[in-house]
């Protein structure tokens, strides 16, 4: 048992350590391009000279487009120049504020156009959606003076995009979308948010009630026969049962929560421990239709959002994990009542949490749950275009399956028959 516990705590100081590692590869590699950037600046100041004076006698319209040509290169001198300074300090009040400076400025350029030309690809227009996103966060960022997410920076007006469920591309340009949106965490309570967004607590779960959901149908096996011992005593089943049952999902809960701060007390360490005053994305979701669902559709210049901090965002979290960890717990052990066989009995629940997740998101679903992050930030309710699918919803639902789970259990432990 504690075996597993240590290969855990292992496993997830391995990972942060890695994203620490990588995201520092990552902030390497941009501090030299804007390096190489800031040293070419005299060549291109040169190349601008040159096509003003090619255009001295031309057409008013190729003037104006040479002038323009030249401001530009000089706003990206000076923004090179502030960013790399705050950039290699760790300024990151400086840092966001550069960075919302520079797409604000891109942004009122291309006003009034469809979509914000700005990431170049196949077929790819990025939705405004993600810009008004990406610049909210950024004005978040630089108001708390928090220390960011690193994200590869290959040229001067590349940003650090918020990527968004309007995001919409294909091949060779979803790769590259995919690789300039990448994030590494190098704080611990930024880590501990890639791993809900990864999935990991219901990995975490399973791998809880592997480790203390078994305390019944160990006794109940041909070599051991420890429940013989509680019935001649004059306590009933009902609470043998009770306290065999809340005996191990306490540690379960118990397991799920420190393995979580694993990763924040190792920030202690190795890097810092960040800030939960993060601003965590909110979609607000799009109106469905009111003629047919075939005409639902998300509307990326219309649509809202809203931030809440990282603190309100892991409250919300807390409590979806403390019910969806009583209905996974329930149902394994149901199913250890029944098979007797842990490593059978943790791979049949995760089958049937997998299945759960695949069947159509619906409110009364409760496996529709199983993802916190896309309930709490309402990605969810958005896709479905069902705003029913929310947190308070989805607690009454769990928290209803997961008595309907416990009573079976007990029907089942009450038929255990040791003779």
């Amino acid at each position: 048992m504690w075996i597993t516990v240590l290969l855990s705590i292992i496993a997830l100081v391995s990972l942060y350590v890695f994203s620490h590692s990588k995201a520092e590869e990552v902030r390497e590699r941009n501090i030299g391009f804007m390096k190489k950037n800031i040293e070419a600046q005299p060549e291109r100041n040169a190349h601008a000279n040159r096509e003003i004076q090619k255009v001295e006698n031309g057409p008013a319209i190729e003037k104006e487009a040479a002038l323009n040509m030249k401001k530009i290169y000089e706003r990206e001198h000076d923004i090179e120049h502030r960013w790399l300074k705050a950039y290699e300090e760790k300024d990151w009040g400086e840092l966001n504020h550069v960075e919302e400076e520079n797409i604000s400025f891109w942004m009122e350029e291309y006003k009034g156009m469809a979509s914000f030309y700005y990431f170049i690809g196949e077929d790819s227009n990025m939705a405004w959606f993600t810009a008004r996103a990406t610049l909210e966060e950024l004005k978040r960022l630089e108001e708390h003076a928090i220390e960011p997410f690193v994200q590869p920076k290959p040229y001067t007006n590349s940003f650090p995009f918020l990527a968004t469920i309007y995001d919409d591309y294909k091949g060779r340009s979803l790769e590259e979308w995919e690789q300039l949106t990448k994030r590494y965490a190098t704080t611990g309570w930024s880590f501990m948010y890639q791993l809900i967004q990864g999935m990991a607590i219901p990995v975490l779960i399973l791998i809880g009630c592997f480790i203390f959901g078994n305390n019944v149908s160990a006794e109940v096996g041909s070599k051991k026969r420890g429940l013989l011992f509680y019935y001649v005593l004059p306590v009933k089943r009902r609470n043998v049962f009770l306290a065999k049952y809340m005996s191990g999902l306490l540690m379960t809960l118990l397991f799920v929560v420190c393995m979580l701060l694993v990763p924040v007390m190792s920030g202690l360490f190795i890097g810092d421990i960040g800030s939960l005053k993060y601003p965590v994305l909110v979609y607000d979701g799009s109106i469905p239709s009111t003629v047919d669902p075939m005409f639902n559709s998300l509307k990326p210049m219309e649509d809202t959002f809203h931030f809440i901090t990282l603190q309100e965002y892991i409250g919300k979290i807390g409590l979806l994990t403390l019910t969806v960890t009583i209905m996974m717990y329930s149902l394994y052990y149901v199913l250890s009542i029944l098979v007797k066989v842990p490593p059978v009995t943790v791979l049949l629940t995760a089958i049937i949490t997998f299945i759960g997740m695949k069947m159509p998101p619906l409110p009364y679903n409760p496996f529709s749950y199983i993802d916190m992050n896309k309930i709490v930030n309402r990605e969810a309710a958005t896709l479905a275009f069902n705003p029913a699918m929310e947190i308070q919803n989805g607690l009454f639902v769990v928290s209803v399956v997961a008595c309907l789970f416990i009573a079976l259990g007990y029907m089942l432990f009450k038929r255990i028959d040791l003779s």
